[in-house]
């Protein structure tokens, strides 16, 4: 019996003893303040988007070139047709127009090439790396990163842990809002826009997509999406748990857009004949209602539109 309770007592002392280890450790870890360090200059001869940016265009190859070179810098990761990844690129653009810091640009599309493909999930984020190494980098994911895409104030708090940051002078600003003001007319979406315009010309005539099926009883949902697009990923994670309850009322087609011109095209053409100038994905269309982006109150929306709809519906690839 004293045996027993010895041992007993010996095994609440090493959990005991092992709590207190991981609770210190994780206070050290939050009192624990990083050591700042400055960026090195980004190379001039790669192209330069703009001058409300700021940045830096690069491939994968250039970024593991980078990294190899163990060298300190910050990358903003973006992609195209995402909402999410157009305004945080005007957060940028804003800290750019008050702060010296150039940084580099990355396609979501190549950074899955490079080192960092592994530990960067989802777009868009912005990482800083010293010495070749990643730091630190904004998940889109994550509820307690959000405040920091919102706005330059929320940006400047999570990069001012990091990196020295120094603010222009007046006459810098000025001349940052001046070139701003002579490429204003072009904006950040503008060549992408003219691109789709030319593209919706090709697809005139109507479209043939295999494996699609019409049922008077049951509505067609179309969802355009992208590879590491975060609000794609739980739109699609809402609708496989809708398809368990309303599953005999809808069809989900999907398509995805980042590996497929046909799906891209066929995004152009569904949105045309729903009147919509579609700048960005998750995109759906539900019987004769249509949805960009995701959020909370699209769900009761969704389920009010399958309900009400999915009997001789409307749709979009069938109907004239």
């Amino acid at each position: 019996m004293k045996k027993s309770y010895i041992a007993f007592l010996a095994l609440v002392l090493v959990v005991v003893a092992s709590s207190l280890t991981i609770y210190f450790s994780n206070k050290n870890r939050e009192s624990m303040e990083f050591e700042k360090f400055y960026l090195d200059e980004v190379e001039t001869n790669l192209t330069h988007l703009s001058h409300s940016f700021a940045s830096f265009e690069i491939d994968g190859e250039k970024l593991n070139s980078l990294i190899e070179n163990k060298s300190n810098f910050a990358l903003s990761i973006y992609e195209p047709s995402c909402i999410t990844s157009s305004n945080f690129d005007g957060v940028l653009s804003e800290f750019r127009g008050v702060y010296n810091i150039d940084f580099y640009r990355v396609a979501f599309s190549d950074l899955k090439e490079t080192d960092l493909g592994e530990t960067i999930k989802y777009y868009p984020s912005f990482a800083v790396l010293k010495d070749g190494e990643l730091i630190d980098y904004l998940q889109a994911d994550k509820d307690e990163d959000s405040e920091y895409y919102k706005n330059v104030e929320g940006f400047k708090k999570w990069l001012d842990q990091y990196i020295f940051i120094a603010e222009k002078n007046k006459e810098e600003v000025k001349s940052s809002q001046s070139k701003e003001t002579q490429t204003s007319s072009k904006g950040s979406g503008a060549e992408e826009t003219s691109q789709s315009k030319e593209e919706i010309k090709d697809v005139s005539d109507k479209i043939v997509i295999e494996g699609i099926t019409y049922n008077k009883n049951k509505i067609n949902l179309y969802l355009f999406w992208r590879e590491g697009c975060v609000y794609c990923h739980q739109e699609k994670a809402y609708l496989e748990t809708l398809k368990k309850e309303y599953g005999n009322l809808f069809q989900i087609n999907e398509f995805e857009i980042s590996k497929s011109s046909k799906n891209m095209k066929i995004l152009e053409y569904f949105s045309g004949k729903m009147g919509d100038n579609v700048t960005g994905v998750p995109y759906t269309i539900i019987g004769n209602k249509s949805f960009t982006g995701f959020a909370d109150s699209y769900k009761e929306e969704f389920i009010k539109t399958i309900k009400e709809q999915h009997k001789d519906s409307y749709d979009v690839y069938f109907s004239n």
